[in-house]
């Protein structure tokens, strides 16, 4: 509507809280609060209803309340483009926080306090530079939903202040898309947040086309994703937090080292430990991937070393070495020196064998 337009469209000594529009900063915006204006015209329907009482033409007030409503009627169509506008996610409106839901599908593992209240402070210092996204909530009139931004929500609300939003009609679908899409753009989604946004969303029944468009990647990627994120335990997973430092490669080491079921079980039982617990998300990966790598000590490793023993003549020459554990003993005889001695001696054996069995019979 036009300067021209405008003024003939109220007169100068009406009252500007029936203008449709006021200019804020430039930016125009409703001049009731944007729910009203950005859902339902409700102020307009407001003060229609008003006026149900039919105006006597003869009566001065009457007069002026029928040119008030033939002026709001008017404005109507002007209503009307600026809710257009608004779900077209065309114009920047304020919000309450108050007004606003979380997608119904988180894409952040973890959002710390120390996060929002680095970003409130920069909000404070320098504002809001980018709107977060919304969409009219498909459940909730007068709510809305949010799509992407839930930091800046969060940093906004604990400033007291509210949100600068844009207001978009979105399916299920183009909310998923739009949410994936702006945080994969930001960069600061890490590999297994990505992969368990894209197994999450899959569970809810969207197609992989639809998850590889919102996280931009191909069908095969998202496969490699979604097969991580499955079969790997989703109590490790959480455990071990968003690890930004660990990328693909290293997951995937992990889900082939969790092939061996007694690995799955040092590691949820290695999660519940202060010793893993204590530590950042990035080593925490690193501290529970050498865990599940550390090889059970064997029969072979911890075993009592043998016992060594010698036989020697009378001249002192080496003649045996005899080695014994609680399994075997064993007489190790070098022929280089006299291959005669180890013919006598096994030849000797079938006879100190009956020689030791001999007490035994006579004790039957």
């Amino acid at each position: 509507m036009g300067k021209r337009d405008r003024k003939s469209f109220l007169d100068p000594d009406m009252d500007d809280s029936l203008a449709p529009l006021g200019v804020v900063g430039g930016t125009e915006r409703p001049a009731t609060p944007p729910q009203a204006s950005a859902t339902e015209g409700s102020w307009l329907r407001s003060i229609s209803a008003t006026m149900r009482t039919p105006p006597n033409p003869n009566n001065p007030i009457g007069a002026m309340r029928e040119v008030i409503e033939r002026r709001l009627e008017n404005a109507g169509p002007e209503v009307e483009a600026l809710k257009s506008k608004l779900e077209a996610g065309e114009t920047i409106i304020e919000l309450s926080p108050d007004e606003i839901d979380p997608s119904f599908i988180s894409d952040r593992m973890e959002i710390s306090d120390a996060e929002i209240e680095e970003l409130a402070q920069q909000i404070h210092e320098q504002g809001q530079l980018v709107p977060i996204l919304v969409r009219p909530h498909p459940e909730k009139e007068g709510r809305y939903q949010v799509a992407f931004g839930h930091r800046r929500l969060r940093a906004v609300a604990k400033l007291g202040m509210n949100v600068r939003a844009v207001v978009k009609k979105l399916t299920d679908a183009e909310l998923v898309i739009a949410q994936g899409q702006e945080n994969n753009a930001r960069l600061d989604l890490s590999f297994i947040e990505k992969a368990r946004f894209a197994s999450e969303l899959e569970q809810q029944g969207y197609a992989r086309s639809i998850i590889s468009a919102a996280l931009t990647i191909t069908e095969n990627n998202l496969s490699t994703m979604i097969s991580i994120a499955n079969r790997i335990p989703r109590d490790v997973i959480y455990a071990i937090g968003k690890a930004p430092s660990i990328g693909r490669p290293r997951w995937n080491d992990l889900l082939t080292i969790f092939k061996e079921k007694d690995k799955i079980k040092k590691a949820l039982a290695f999660v519940k430990t202060d010793e893993f617990r204590a530590l950042q998300s990035d080593d925490r990966f690193v501290a529970l991937y050498d865990q599940v790598m550390k090889k059970e000590a064997t029969a072979s490793t911890t075993k009592v070393a043998p016992v060594q023993t010698y036989l020697n003549d009378s001249f002192g020459r080496r003649r045996a070495s005899i080695s014994t554990t609680d399994a075997r003993c064993t007489i190790q005889i070098d022929r280089r020196d006299d291959p005669g001695f180890s013919d006598f001696l096994v030849q000797k054996l079938e006879e100190l064998c009956r020689e030791y069995e001999a007490p035994k019979k006579e004790g039957d």
